[in-house]
């Protein structure tokens, strides 16, 4: 029961510290009378649109708030820009799931909401996200934010149709006669509504540099891995403590939101190691050790600055072993009449717990240590500490060093 709750005290730890450390950054607002005022904006990156926003004029201030009903624009620099659309008209219709309606009919409400810039240039892609649903909207040049309108429903039970009048509009108001825009298999989706507007802005100015992009990217990392650990093992009361090397690859994918300190992955890695131990005046203990680890968890990242994170990691998974045994055997014989082997009587495979800190310099180089150990998995009772599934129970601190290849 412990290694649960120590993973579960990680990962809100990391949760903790990961909403404790939004920045205040280089940013600027424009009030109702026009006023541009630079200043520091705590910067939460945002999944859904903000209504309000806390700012500092300098860094020892306190903060202050403004809301939609104060400025008419604001961003950070580099990073987000926001303007304030007044009473906007956004569908409202549901997207996914059960609450599809059978009209093909958009339906409206109006607000007065702030509009995030995914693209910004001859014509700009904005944005509206909510818990239920992103609405997007376009504009040209200075002109006011047009929603881009789209809504699937029901045309049968379990029949699916989708009104695309988005597709109509970009064709009618976002065309370029030197490029072969094409809408047909556009999706309503952010990254494939950038991908139009990139074009046709590089179409209609000829050239890229007239083109903004607000948007956090996602990223696979693959890492080269390689590292030795320092393992403990007790077996009929006889400990064994030895050095493994090992050696693996990890695949990360990391979330672009939430300032991208927040990854998923999967580090699969191998390691064997041999350990002779005396057990008795005639009889000497040899274990023999083969595992591929196969852990999958999350990781939180502190970003020191642009070129150098600490992170945490916490991870659960299966310890397959390969040609793993013990053997009982006289000093000096190979015969097998003084050598008794453990070899069938323990579970190939067994649950693992694993959590370690670490260091990324640049985009290339990380180091590592971790933590990792087998789960009891009969309990910890008395008797289950005497089998010899649990006698084989490997805990291991391991210290690598890992390569980005991508």
């Amino acid at each position: 029961m412990k290694y649960p709750l120590l993973l579960a005290l990680t990962l809100f730890l990391n949760f903790h510290i990961a909403y404790g450390q939004s920045k205040y950054q280089n940013g600027y607002f424009i009030d109702n009378t026009n006023k541009k005022t630079e200043c520091l904006i705590k910067n939460i990156d945002w999944i859904h649109n903000p209504e309000a926003f806390e700012y500092k004029l300098a860094t020892e201030d306190k903060p202050k708030k403004l809301t939609v009903h104060d400025v008419k624009e604001f961003g950070i620099y580099n990073t987000a820009k926001f303007i304030r659309a007044e009473n906007l008209p956004l569908e409202i219709s549901a997207h996914t799931g059960f609450d599809l309606s059978d009209s093909s009919q958009f339906d409206f409400v109006e607000n007065t909401v702030f509009l995030k810039y995914e693209v910004e240039g001859p014509a700009s892609l904005l944005s509206h996200e909510d818990k239920e649903k992103v609405n997007f909207f376009y504009s040209k040049g200075n002109g006011s934010p047009k929603p881009l309108l789209y809504k699937p429903f029901y045309i049968r039970p379990k029949i699916i149709a989708k009104n695309e009048q988005y597709k109509e509009e970009l064709t009618k108001e976002l065309s370029c006669t030197t490029s072969t825009l094409n809408t047909s298999n556009m999706r309503y989706s952010r990254s494939s509504l950038t991908n139009y507007f990139l074009a046709y802005n590089a179409c209609v100015s000829g050239n890229n540099t007239a083109t903004k992009v607000y948007q956090n990217q996602s990223k696979f990392n693959i890492t080269l891995k390689g590292g030795v650990g320092f393992a403990t093992q007790t077996f009929l009361d006889i400990k064994h403590e030895f050095f493994v090397p090992q050696a693996g690859i990890e695949v990360e994918y990391i979330f672009p939101r939430l300032h991208k300190k927040f990854s998923v992955l999967v580090d699969p890695n191998f390691s064997m190691a041999n350990d002779e131990n005396k057990a008795s005046d005639l009889l000497y203990a040899t274990y023999k050790y083969k595992g591929l680890n196969v852990p999958v968890g999350g990781r939180y990242y502190y970003h020191i600055n642009s070129a150098s994170s600490l992170y945490t990691t916490a991870m659960f998974g299966i310890r397959f072993l390969a040609g793993t045994k013990r053997e009982l055997h006289k000093k000096g014989y190979t015969s097998s009449s003084f050598t008794h082997t453990y070899d069938g009587n323990y579970q190939s495979s067994s649950f693992i717990l694993s959590g370690g800190i670490g260091y990324r310099h640049g985009k290339r180089i990380r180091t590592e240590i971790k933590y990792t150990s087998d789960i009891d998995q009969q309990g910890g009772s008395p008797d289950a500490k005497k089998t010899i599934s649990n006698q084989h129970r490997l805990q291991k601190i391991d210290l690598a060093i890992g390569y980005t290849i991508n």
